[in-house]
């Protein structure tokens, strides 16, 4: 659960933010990012932005953070609110080969 934006876009949004994960159905910690001035570069023909480049933001959030996971199958959940929005993930790896 983050937001990047403009100097103000991280007022409140913190102050609301909650969220959780797992990881093969155990609890994941979640960290606080405070908040930072981020460089994005981006490709040409990106889904978010379309245009490539690279830009300054402000942003902050909850993250997770994993160790690399053995081969096999995996199963990663999380989900997260802030004010209005919300939103949840799961990926599912079947088997490494």
């Amino acid at each position: 659960m983050n937001t990047a934006g403009g100097a103000g876009s991280c007022d409140g949004f913190l102050e609301d933010a909650s969220g959780t994960a797992t990881l093969d159905g155990m609890d994941v910690q979640v960290h606080e990012m405070p908040v930072e001035e981020l460089t994005i570069d981006l490709v040409n023909g990106n889904a978010a932005f379309g245009d490539g480049g690279r830009f300054s933001v402000t942003g902050c959030g909850l993250w997770v953070a994993l160790e690399a996971l053995s081969a096999g199958a995996h199963l990663v959940e999380f989900e997260g609110a802030s004010g209005g929005y919300a939103t949840a993930a799961t990926y599912a790896r079947s088997r490494r080969r």
